[in-house]
């Protein structure tokens, strides 16, 4: 072989397979190609070997102190998000995500996401889902459906999802678990869990906000009679997973802020049927 370059071809007879190998020498080093193609074939596929690195490592090797990973399914969301979809909806426990194949149907899924964020996907496998946008699914399922599908075309779309909720507990007639489907407060919380009981201390409504995982703040709110001026401070509009107890006499001392795990001491023996 000369210094410039070698050709070889090799001919396996009319409407057979031709393989054209090509090899380049260069001071920096040696890259290869191989085209493969075949009578009557639209267009060729090509694979190209890594050309080498400094030092004798092909381009795309771990380099020494680099991990050897596999494909990113569990990279966290900022990483994988692209400019534009900060504001997209985020996929949480309990959604219902749909993929679609446009080609190959036998890849389409319906799944619910489960409590621990996961999913069992046809096209990828288990996956974590929880924190990823509906794009940024569709580029996951994407990429892991190339091994074996050609240029897979995937639509991933929300088929439902799990609605906010507020929890209201002891002297009310309906105590229970709401959807918080448009703003509400406190006192429209209570009036939706059908009011207080004749002995309920509306003067002395608990308001339990989770802080995190484990923490949760405590809101004490004067929803009996109390000027206009003073509504803004005591009947609250109500977030996702806040717990409103309706006392039938006033709890003599609590913390303002308390561990979730201790939230049984004030909301079980008040007749919450069992609710936590």
């Amino acid at each position: 072989m000369s210094d410039a370059g070698m050709m070889r071809k090799l001919l396996l007879g009319p409407g057979r397979l031709v393989v054209v190998t090509l090899a380049v020498l260069s001071a920096g080093g040696m890259g290869a190609q191989t085209v493969e193609t075949a009578k009557g074939s639209e267009a060729p596929a090509v694979s190209a070997a890594p050309s080498a690195a400094p030092g004798g490592a092909a381009v795309g090797d771990p380099q020494p102190g680099q991990a050897l990973t596999t494909a990113n399914t569990e990279l966290p969301p900022d990483r994988r998000r692209l400019p534009g979809e900060d504001s997209y909806y985020v996929i949480e426990p309990g959604d219902t995500v749909t993929v679609s194949f446009r080609f190959t149907p036998e890849f389409n899924d319906e799944v619910v996401v489960g409590p621990d964020g996961r999913a069992q996907l046809k096209s990828v496998g288990d996956v974590k889902l929880e924190g990823m946008t509906l794009p940024e699914v569709q580029r996951l399922v994407v990429r892991e459906s190339a091994a074996k599908l050609v240029n897979p075309e995937v639509t991933v779309s929300l088929k439902d999802f799990s609605r906010p909720q507020f929890v209201v507990a002891g002297e009310v007639q309906l105590p229970g678990h709401f959807e918080l489907r448009r703003p509400t407060t406190v006192l429209q919380a209570i009036l939706l869990a059908g009011g207080p009981k004749e002995d309920g201390a509306m003067g002395h409504v608990v308001l339990f906000r989770k802080l995190n995982a484990e923490d949760a703040e405590v809101h004490v709110l004067a929803l009996g009679k109390y000027d206009a001026k003073d509504r803004a401070k005591n009947d609250l509009l109500l977030k996702a997973d806040d717990m409103i107890l309706v006392t039938h006499d006033r709890i003599s001392k609590i913390d303002r802020i308390v561990k979730l795990i201790n939230l049984g001491v004030y909301l079980n023996p008040i007749g919450n049927n069992g609710l936590f």
